[in-house]
């Protein structure tokens, strides 16, 4: 995402400037002509062809949103301290158990998470230096670096830590057993992982921004961990009516096993 954002607005500047769009120029035709004058020129998802004005509109969105972007990523924050102090506790209870089997991979699980913390920290305290001009040579439009670049590294860490802890998500048994309980990891990434990239949704960014946010989010935490963990394979019929309840299913009923998997696998929906 950030990368993307460098390629296009500064790596490739030049190439993608083909327009010098004049306002007032083309204000003054329009008032002397009933032909109806065409706007600046614009690329698909990549913005104006006249990149000055792109950069004019990218610092109009960015100065504008200053509110809503220091709110969502102070509440994106908030979170990650919570699940964050959670581990804490965790971890500390695991570790006062040093038979415990899950021992070995605990830091595995918990440093992630604290990179996770101190990456959402600079993040809210780099955007509000930005907003206060403590670095006036730096753009307004910087802004969208910095969200971007908080999230890939949250998506970096995260992604390690679901990999790693895939089978041993809440309601789930702890083992690496693939016959787990079906609804675990889908209730995690709807309740664990998905909650701070809920709150880049509510920032004033550009739409490419929040759509690379939400795509990356999907295809590395729905589509391709669980693909590599075989974690879909827990919505199999004979997975989903192991775990059904005593005298939901009548032997491998399908229609039955297609209602569980539903309702299994609903947090994703």
């Amino acid at each position: 995402m950030v990368f993307l954002d460098v390629i296009v607005n500064a790596c490739c500047r030049r190439l993608l400037h083909r327009e010098e769009y004049s306002f007032d120029e083309h204000a003054d035709s329009f008032a002397s002509s009933v032909i109806k004058v065409r706007g600046p020129a614009q690329y698909f998802a990549l913005g104006f062809k006249d990149r000055n004005l792109e950069e004019k509109y990218l610092n109009f969105v960015a100065t504008r949103g200053k509110g809503r972007n220091l709110l969502g990523l102070s509440a994106a924050f908030i979170l990650v301290f919570l699940f964050w102090l959670s581990e804490v506790v965790w971890v500390r209870l695991m570790l006062e158990n040093e038979d415990h089997p899950q021992v070995g991979f605990l830091w595995k699980w918990f440093v992630p998470k604290t990179v996770v913390l101190v990456d959402f920290a600079l993040g809210v305290a780099a955007l509000a230096c930005l907003y206060k001009n403590v670095l006036p040579r730096l753009r307004k439009r910087c802004v969208f670096f910095i969200i971007g670049a908080v999230f890939l590294i949250y998506f970096a860490c995260m992604a390690y830590n679901f990999s790693v802890s895939v089978y041993n998500s809440p309601f789930m048994i702890e083992d690496d057993r693939v016959t787990s309980h079906p609804s675990g990891w889908a209730l995690r990434l709807w309740f664990y992982e998905f909650p701070p990239v809920l709150c880049s949704l509510a920032m004033d960014i550009t739409v490419l921004l929040t759509l690379e946010i939400v795509s990356i989010f999907v295809v590395v935490f729905v589509v391709a961990i669980p693909l590599a963990k075989g974690a879909w394979a827990t919505y199999e019929d004979e997975n989903i009516i192991t775990y059904a309840w005593q005298g939901v299913c009548v032997g491998k009923d399908p229609y039955c096993a297609f209602m569980l998997r539903w309702f299994a696998i609903l947090p994703l929906v």
